[in-house]
């Protein structure tokens, strides 16, 4: 699966580095720091997958198969305010539309 997000979080220093899987669904992370990862795998419309204790040895090669399963859709709804359409003295009708 194409344009997968991977991160890979070093457990030690809290460091991300991130990649994007390829159309054959490969992903490399090039000259990571040797140490222990968390691995996060994400894609729209899928459940993030979290793998933990990725062990990263200098000059090794680390190969992660990773299934996603279907997940909820996730909407965010931004609520943004104008002071100047804001009134101090309660609530008031401006404008009625009936729609009729």
């Amino acid at each position: 699966m194409p344009g997968v997000r991977v991160t890979a979080i070093h457990v030690a220093t809290k460091t991300s580095y991130t990649a994007s899987t390829t159309a054959s669904g490969d992903f490399t992370v090039p000259a990571l720091p040797v140490g222990n990862y968390q691995m996060r795998v994400e894609n729209t419309g899928f459940k993030t997958e979290v793998v933990n204790d990725i062990v990263v040895a200098a000059g090794a090669t680390v190969r992660l198969d990773v299934a996603l399963e279907l997940g909820a859709t996730q909407q965010t709804v931004e609520v943004a305010t104008n002071a100047q359409a804001c009134s101090r003295h309660g609530p008031r009708v401006t404008e009625v539309s009936t729609g009729w």
